[in-house]
């Protein structure tokens, strides 16, 4: 999605381009930071970062910090038991699930938006 489109938003009770990528960064370390076990700091930091270039590092690094704990998980570690959403108990590898179903709704929401744009997103582009 080019910079200029980054404040689009398809009708106003929705989030703007920015605002979806933004929220999937956080949702990234929330996830990851529960497959680690560590306490990281609120989500809020990622809310003023601006530019594409911002926006797109930031997003990266997310995904560097999911690959970092995928990595280092044991198995006896990925069986503990956590709490999970409600309260429930739940083994600690199921947040990577998570993180893989929140993603494609994200990617799928996110296609949608640079289609509104008149864009083709990578993905769906020609093969040469």
């Amino acid at each position: 999605m080019p910079e200029d489109k980054y404040d689009f938003k398809p009708t106003p009770a929705v989030r703007t381009f920015r605002e979806n990528v933004i929220h999937l960064i956080g949702e990234n370390y929330t996830f990851f930071g529960r497959v680690s076990g560590e306490t990281l700091p609120s989500n809020a930091r990622f809310d003023t970062l601006k530019s594409r270039d911002e926006i797109v590092k930031a997003l990266r690094e997310s995904y560097d910090y999911g690959s970092k704990v995928w990595a280092g998980l044991t198995e006896e570690k990925a069986l503990e038991l956590v709490e999970g959403r409600g309260g429930q108990r739940v083994q600690r590898w199921s947040f990577i699930l998570v993180a893989i179903q929140d993603n494609m709704n994200h990617y799928g929401n996110l296609v949608v938006y640079v289609r509104l744009n008149g864009l083709v997103p990578p993905r769906s582009a020609a093969r040469n």
